[in-house]
């Protein structure tokens, strides 16, 4: 179903900011195409908009000023799960842990494709994460910000890490095909209901089109607005009506649409990777683009699997030693290059600046 309008009679999620390192973000918004829609129901994404505005929130605790070891709040011990609002915005620890329960999902997390078969991901997510706000907070104030393991690697892993949960979150209740579900995964997005701002994997996908050229933002935009028409005529045809219900038999148009949004959520990940790659090339920081560049390969490394599997590559194997390192000079960045045209077809040097 082409040629969609959203009408949206919601108003803005807070966001602000979320890419993957660089300085400012593209303010050109998307434009739905022309048609007609129904808005999205406010609550059904409410918490997933506070998960995604505590993510903003820690990208803009990182990126201030006043950024220091202090910044990350001592541990996820010392904030209780169990607050639903952060009591102490101003450190990231609270902000993860006391965000309508992001932490908790965040360790509960499966990766529901196929190719990872329900791994239980979530457990190292929240490792990872918990791990850099403790080591974070450690770090002597003397070390340089962007050191190896300093406040600026490990604020990355907890930035990063994030983007990663908002990605398997997406696809997670985007194939469990309710109304509620579908109206999840576009909060887990990030994109405010009018298109008007992004924050979280959304705000990734406009810097990317930004100095990638590309057009992901808009056409995840539509895509999402396409889905809920053709869940909704499905659930029609079957006089399903409730927020949670499925279709018994979903149309292969739907399950189209879910996997064009996942592939192009996954190569707006391919390009931040290689962008990363190309920060190393240049000498920009080659510390941070290393831990980024690590992030983002986790967040790839099971489609990468998935390519070795089917086409006998290694690109895993030989890859992921140098980016779970912390020597950036270590890394072979043509090697990366070659993955990403291998496996989506992405010329990162020539599309990106």
């Amino acid at each position: 179903m082409k040629n969609l309008l959203v009408i949206f009679l919601m108003g803005a999620v807070a966001a602000c900011g979320g890419d993957d390192g660089t300085e400012t973000t593209p303010t050109d918004n998307p434009t739905p195409e022309e048609g007609v829609y129904e808005p999205f129901k406010a609550s059904n994404f409410e918490s997933q908009q506070v998960r995604v505005g505590a993510y903003d929130a820690i990208y803009a605790i990182r990126k201030g000023d006043t950024f220091t070891a202090d910044s990350f709040g001592g541990s996820c011990d010392t904030f209780s799960p169990d607050v639903k609002a952060p009591s102490d915005p101003s450190v990231i620890a609270s902000n993860y842990v006391e965000s309508a329960g992001l932490s908790g999902k965040v360790e509960g997390r499966k990766d529901d494709h196929a190719y990872n078969d329900g791994a239980e991901v979530g457990k190292d997510l929240h490792a990872w994460i918990c791990g850099a706000i403790e080591a974070g907070s450690q770090v002597d104030a003397a070390t340089e910000k962007n050191a190896v393991e300093g406040i600026g690697w490990q604020a990355q892993v907890v930035d990063k890490t994030l983007q990663h949960f908002f990605y398997l979150s997406v696809y997670h209740e985007m194939v469990r095909y309710g109304p509620k579900y579908w109206d999840e995964a576009f909060g887990y997005y990030g994109m405010t209901t009018d298109g008007s701002d992004a924050g979280g994997i959304a705000a990734t996908a406009k810097s990317r089109d930004g100095n990638c050229g590309t057009t992901y933002s808009t056409d995840i935009f539509n895509k999402f607005a396409e889905g809920k028409v053709l869940l909704a005529a499905a659930l029609d045809a079957e006089g399903k009506t409730g927020n949670e219900d499925a279709p018994d038999n979903v149309p292969q148009e739907l399950k189209d649409v879910v996997a064009d949004i996942d592939s192009q959520l996954l190569e707006v990940f391919a390009l931040s990777f290689g962008r990363e790659l190309m920060g190393i090339d240049a000498g920009d920081k080659p510390v941070i683009k290393l831990i980024e560049a690590r992030s983002f390969f986790r967040i790839l490394k099971p489609a990468i699997a998935d390519h070795d599997a089917k086409n006998s590559t290694t690109f895993v194997a030989d890859l992921e030693p140098t980016y779970e390192g912390t020597d950036p000079d270590a890394v072979d960045t043509a090697a990366g290059y070659a993955m990403l045209d291998a496996v989506w077809g992405l010329d990162v040097r020539t599309l990106c600046n």
